[in-house]
């Protein structure tokens, strides 16, 4: 089974009608509960998605709830704490902070990246709209981008 990890534009194209991916990540879902795939959410994700904004939104939460349900039903879906990798990327992220430049990630892409990077982690594939932020560490994992912006 593919197991095919996904960044928080997925689901915030899902769930949110108006969103300029909400087309792609709904024929994304409808492909991944039809196939073999089993989706790798990263904690992180979750944060950024039901942020404060998104999580006052009733219908919004309501449908993420329904895709989660719907996956777990068929045991297509795994989510990926982030206690082994949040503190040294929060702390990378400072000591960066005083050098030169700051590379442009969240701190929540930081540890989805550390999440991708780690070889303990089984992944073939990263669904994101953002593949720049995530094509070098995919590339040394040999994890396939699929690019949502189509």
């Amino acid at each position: 089974m593919k197991r095919l990890a996904v960044d928080s534009n997925f689901w915030i194209g899902l769930c949110d009608r108006q969103d300029n991916f909400h087309a792609q990540a709904s024929r994304w879902f409808v492909t991944i509960k039809r196939s073999k795939f089993r989706l790798v959410v990263p904690w992180p994700c979750m944060y950024e998605v039901l942020s404060t904004r998104a999580g006052r939104r009733q219908q919004y939460v309501r449908d993420m709830a329904d895709a989660i349900a719907s996956l777990e039903k068929v045991e297509a879906v795994d989510f990926v704490g982030d206690e082994a990798y949040r503190e040294d990327c929060l702390l990378s992220m400072f000591r960066e902070s005083s050098g030169p430049r700051l590379r442009d990630l969240s701190l929540a892409d930081r540890v989805i990246r550390s999440i991708l990077g780690d070889p303990e982690i089984r992944v073939q594939a990263l669904l994101t709209s953002n593949v720049k932020d995530f094509a070098d560490v995919c590339r040394n994992r040999r994890v396939t981008l699929e690019d949502l912006n189509g």
